[in-house]
């Protein structure tokens, strides 16, 4: 995985009136906790935060966060947007060490959608389930994405994270919820014809 970098600045005045001034000089407030450190009350610049978050496997990646020349290493954790207009209203970002697993949701990638047997044989269709997926891995582990091949999926089909296969060094999360589908193939409308 590429190495990631955004620049930040420490900021000191705090509460809803200042980040309302901090958004209006296109800055975006944000605080980095987390790890050994003192939580860090910052600012990144918008366009760039437009920019790095523009490629959704931003959310499941490693960053390397400079504040005022100062680098550490953490995750965005959240994200709040604006309802209307999408616009990034804060951030949050938790520090990671590199020798302890950190929990992370990553984004399920599925392909053959299209030409799997249960849509192009069966005329059924593919109803995801979720989007990204809970795991747990060092943070040099975290894969960009969890690919799922629907090639040979049939339908009234469903996968769930007990089939898939993850990277070594990468599990999920909950335990509870391995029998729960993430994806199914549901059959056509009116049932599946018979063969004649």
């Amino acid at each position: 995985m590429s190495n990631v970098a955004i620049e930040a600045q420490k900021r000191t005045e705090l509460g809803t009136g200042a980040s309302r001034r901090l958004r209006k000089t296109n800055l975006v407030p944000a605080v980095i906790y987390g790890g050994t450190g003192e939580p860090v009350s910052a600012q990144v610049k918008n366009n760039e935060l437009k920019k790095l978050i523009e490629n959704q496997a931003v959310f499941s990646q490693v960053l390397t966060i400079s504040v005022d020349g100062t680098e550490q290493k953490a995750i965005i954790k959240d994200l709040q947007r604006h309802p209307v207009t999408s616009e990034a209203l804060h951030i949050d970002f938790l520090r990671v060490d590199e020798s302890i697993p950190v929990k992370i949701s990553v984004p399920l990638v599925f392909e053959n959608e299209a030409s799997c047997y249960g849509v192009k044989v069966e005329l059924g269709r593919i109803a995801k389930q979720a989007s990204q997926i809970a795991i747990i891995a060092l943070p040099k582990d975290i894969p960009a994405s969890i690919v799922i091949d629907l090639k040979d999926i049939k339908a009234r089909e469903s996968v769930r994270p007990e089939n898939i296969q993850l990277p070594e060094g990468v599990s999920f999360a909950s335990s509870k919820s391995m029998q729960t589908p993430l994806v199914i193939c549901r059959p056509p409308r009116g049932g599946m014809k018979a063969a004649s």
